[in-house]
């Protein structure tokens, strides 16, 4: 099951959020309008394993392994 995220401003996940996503057995399709930022405890493989989608207008952070395993999802 997808669960969909919309924000305007400033949007932050940690690994926290995205256990309890992985624990639902759900998967994120994340849109940001501002600033998007994946915290540095969120793992390649947790981003992996927990996000499906990411449409960002404005500023995307996060570490640089985490948006390399997103690369081909982020538009």
């Amino acid at each position: 099951m997808r669960r969909h995220s919309f924000g305007i401003g400033v949007y932050h996940f940690n690994r926290a959020d995205l256990e309890k996503v992985k624990s639902e057995e759900k998967s994120l399709t994340i849109t940001a309008i501002g600033l998007l930022h994946l915290s540095d405890d969120i793992s390649p493989e947790l981003a992996d394993e927990t996000i499906e989608e990411i449409r960002v207008r404005g500023a995307f952070r996060a570490p640089a392994a985490v948006k390399q395993v997103l690369a081909d999802r982020i538009k």
